[in-house]
């Protein structure tokens, strides 16, 4: 009876070991299976964390692009020291980029004009530059357009790139033509920089700026004003991603390739781990981001065999150690459970904590900014509007949200915005998305104002988001309608008085209303004079006007350039005989040559170069005018042997309003904008205006006109 039992119990034991041993060896797989998803699941989201700290920098890295683009919009002429101002603190706050530039374009018959112009800013080798196959800077070749690097920042570390044309290069120009065509920011595939001294690749992104329609491609071709460039260092930037992100060395290999184009060239960047590893190959993953610049480029990560034993733990073993005991089996694997549930659980909860500290970074951002900027879905509902939006329409945030963007827009326009929103999601023809213009927003209260609106496009979890960027004009309004009533005021309420009061000075002057006595004739003499100089300033005003708004009317036809300069001297004579200047035409060699232009303000601009010329000669001393053919150009030139030009006046003689010569000693008076005006009617004719001068010995003033 007891060998019974011990037999029964022995089977009985047997038996469990047997199950024992079946379960723990099916619960050591299936914990070392979950073990392996786990460690999978977790590598996945160190990869994704990397990713979106990655994309992060390269759109903080774009977003300067558009920064400029708005400067040029807002401003009809940035000049190099107003791009240098603008750009310092991108740079200084975005690591991995090597240059940020202005890139016009600059036309075949421009190209002189250009190279002369930036010439004068005290570059005085600047040319139009490519680069020859073994490396070395060399005059761009002739094309009919160029995109040459003009401003870029910071200027010295860059140098060698400045006066490059990116259109000298393939792989710059097909980029640049893209993103001319479509409107958008647009990236290269990986290039060495011209300025790169090291191994490491860069990229170039292109964002085009229009001055006018860009609803088609052909106006968007000839609308171009030019470009915003990034000039970026890869390595750079995605290492300042990596060292964002909470835990910096994971040991995790990554690799960067770009997927646009053919597999010898898609490699674009290796961040390698520190000292001797070894890669563990069973936890490969491979992650797309898409859309950066127009481009897809793919991360492909894999861990280091000390990576994943880190993260192992003993459960699996456990499990089967204590197997032989269904009771401490099951134990071990609900308290195994309970503790890798918990675990995944925290690490779900901080990785959301992180999610969440990082929209609230992304949302103060938003809430910091100067400008208004307003969020809207694809249906036009407000997802978004920051503090500036609420005191530039005087909703707040919670009256708008989850409404119609349209409360924000007076009539028509409100009407119909649905319209074109539809219009664009359906067939992707943009009227307003990716472009900047005026338009009108309406307050809460009802008001209207003018408004400067540009419009992005975002996709956000698959969802199409549209970003507007909005600034308040109506300063800028006020100061056009000022400008315009003086201007009015100047044309009908001051030159038609001041010319009656000259008259009748004139007459009183010449005797009409009898014998004047010689004291009273010379105070007479003095008026006349005065009234003379403020006729001179009305004109030069009202013409500085007409150049602005475009209304200067040209007639333009064949000149014959010593008849032109015959009738210029006749009518400047009377002014330089009273300083006893003599005008010599010195032009017996080129009598034949005509050129293409308007001859009464062509007779206006050599006026005032001959009157300059006269007013800074010495007594009894002479101005000489001369032809001499320049190219496809015929050059005008006006000579003096006065003091010359100093050094400070050189930088803004053809400024408005500039004077070389205030001391008691001038001799005439001016109103300062000459030498603007003669600048404008020039270039309006397709011509060139400049200067040669040397200070002791004179200066000479030409102008270079197409010659017919």
């Amino acid at each position: 009876m007891v060998n019974n039992k011990k037999q029964t119990f022995s089977q009985f034991s047997i038996l469990i070991i047997i199950i024992g041993v079946v379960l723990s060896a099916l619960l050591f797989l299936a914990i070392d299976r979950q073990e392996k998803q786990r460690l999978f699941a977790e590598f996945q989201r160190d990869v994704d964390e990397r990713t979106v700290s990655f994309r992060s920098e390269i759109e903080l890295a774009f977003g300067s692009l558009y920064g400029i683009r708005g400067l040029f919009l807002a401003s009809t002429n940035v000049d190099r020291q107003e791009f240098k101002t603008f750009v310092t603190p991108f740079l200084s706050n975005l690591p991995g980029v090597q240059a940020l530039e202005w890139i016009p374009k600059v036309t075949n018959a421009q190209r002189l004009k250009f190279e002369t112009d930036t010439q004068k800013e005290g570059f005085n080798s600047f040319q139009i530059t490519q680069r020859q196959s073994q490396g070395s800077m060399v005059r761009a070749k002739k094309r009919q357009e160029y995109f040459p690097v003009h401003y870029l920042e910071p200027f010295q570390k860059n140098r060698a790139a400045f006066g490059f044309d990116l259109a000298s290069s393939a792989t710059r120009l097909e980029t640049l033509e893209k993103s001319r065509d479509l409107g958008l920011l647009h990236a290269t595939e990986r290039i060495t920089l011209v300025q790169e001294k090291g191994t490491q690749q860069g990229f170039l992104a292109f964002l085009p700026i229009y001055k006018g329609s860009t609803d088609s491609v052909e106006k968007r071709r000839q609308q171009l004003f030019g470009f915003a460039l990034g000039v970026f260092r890869l390595g750079d930037i995605f290492e300042a991603a990596m060292e964002k992100v909470s835990r910096k060395e994971l040991g995790i290999d990554i690799k960067l390739f770009d997927k646009s184009v053919t597999k010898d060239k898609q490699f674009l960047n290796h961040h390698k781990l520190q000292g001797d590893y070894e890669l563990d190959n069973n936890f490969i993953f491979q992650k797309t981001i898409t859309n950066i610049g127009g481009r897809d480029w793919l991360l492909v990560a894999t861990p280091a065999t000390s990576y994943i034993s880190a993260r192992r733990t003993l459960t699996p073993y456990l499990g089967l150690g204590a197997g032989l005991v269904i009771t401490i089996i099951l134990s071990l694997f609900l308290q195994s459970n309970t503790n890798k549930r918990l675990e995944v659980e925290n690490l779900i909860n901080i990785r959301t904590s992180e999610l969440r500290d990082r929209e609230e970074e992304n949302r103060v951002i938003v809430e910091a900014a100067a400008n208004a900027l307003i969020m809207i879905n694809h249906l036009g509902i407000i997802e978004n509007f920051n503090p500036a939006a609420e005191n530039m329409f005087g909703y707040t945030h919670d009256e708008v949200i989850g409404k119609n963007v349209k409360i924000l827009m007076p009539d028509p326009n409100r009407s119909a915005h649905d319209g074109h929103l539809a219009n664009y999601i359906n067939t992707g023809v943009a009227k307003i998305i990716g472009k900047g213009r005026e338009v009108e927003g309406q307050r809460k209260d009802g008001t209207i104002f003018p408004l400067y609106l540009a419009v992005g496009e975002r996709e956000i979890k698959q969802q199409k988001k549209f970003v507007g960027f909005l600034l308040d004009i109506t300063k800028q309004k006020e100061a056009d309608r000022l400008k315009s009533e003086f201007i009015s005021t100047v044309s009908h309420e001051l030159r038609t008085p001041l010319t009656s009061i000259k008259g009748s000075l004139g007459l009183v002057a010449g005797g009409v209303m009898g014998e004047i006595p010689e004291k009273a004739l010379k105070l007479l003499d003095k008026a006349v004079k005065n009234t003379d100089r403020l006729t001179f300033l009305i004109n030069d005003l009202l013409d500085i006007d007409k150049m602005q708004t475009g209304d200067m009317e040209l007639e333009i036809k064949p000149i014959n350039c010593c008849k032109l300069l015959d009738k210029a001297i006749s009518a400047n004579q009377g002014y330089s005989d009273k300083f006893a200047i003599s005008l010599q035409l010195v032009a017996e060699a080129q009598k034949g040559l005509s050129i293409n232009g308007d001859e009464n303000r062509l007779i206006q601009v050599l006026s005032n170069l001959i009157s300059n010329a006269v007013k800074f000669s010495p007594e009894n001393g002479n101005v000489e005018l001369s032809i001499s053919l320049n190219g496809d150009f015929v050059r005008i030139s006006v000579k003096d042997h006065g003091p010359g030009i100093s050094e400070e006046f050189k930088k803004r003689i053809f400024h408005k309003f500039a004077q070389g010569d205030s001391s008691d000693t001038r001799r005439q008076g001016g109103t300062g904008l000459g030498l603007a005006i003669s600048k404008s009617i020039i270039e309006k004719q397709g011509g060139i205006i400049g200067y040669d001068t040397k200070l002791g010995e004179g200066s000479t003033f030409y102008i270079d006109l197409p010659k017919a």
